[in-house]
């Protein structure tokens, strides 16, 4: 959890939002939920990659890529950073 801590921290979190798919006219969640993706066993941006240790069905993926039960970042040296940023 000292990671949690730590990564709440920081300016960009890049945590997404989005917990349940909803149809935005009506507000409520649709009765089944069609994805142009079969898995999700890797997610990345520009200062991480992560392992999907999760069920990889998008439609039961939690995104809180800070819960390492859920999520195994494969860079976890935190004094490399991205030649750009």
């Amino acid at each position: 959890m000292e990671r949690a801590k730590r990564e709440t921290k920081r300016v960009d979190k890049h945590l997404l939002p989005v917990e349940n798919f909803y149809d935005k006219k009506s507000g409520k969640a649709p009765e089944s939920v069609v994805l142009p993706y079969a898995n999700i066993d890797l997610i990345f941006n520009h200062k991480n990659i992560w392992a999907n240790l999760q069920n990889p069905d998008p439609a039961h993926v939690y995104f809180h890529i800070h819960n390492e039960q859920q999520w195994l970042p494969l860079i976890t040296d935190i004094n490399i950073t991205h030649p750009i940023v």
